[in-house]
């Protein structure tokens, strides 16, 4: 079950370099941002620690305003690698 959460770190990693986040989220016609938000749910329902998807969850909503997403995408990346290393 670590792999869904590894998966999402993965996801946000990407999400939050600039440019690529964006040409994402432009060219994929929101396909990330769902994507995102499917990780997300999908690694709350299936681990205790659930910080890390809430985030992601908030940063896939969020993630197409420039400094809050950037932030958000950081800060979820952060968290999911820390649930998946422990």
């Amino acid at each position: 079950m670590k792999k869904i959460k590894l998966a999402g770190a993965i996801v946000e990693t990407v999400l939050s370099i600039p440019i690529v986040g964006w040409f994402g989220y432009i060219y994929s016609f929101g396909i990330f941002g769902i994507a995102e938000v499917s990780l997300g749910i999908i690694g709350l329902s299936k681990h205790k620690k659930k910080t890390g998807s809430i985030l992601q969850i908030i940063a896939g909503c969020l993630g197409w305003l420039p400094i809050i997403g950037l932030t958000l995408h950081i800060l979820s990346a952060v968290f999911l690698y820390k649930e998946v290393g422990k």
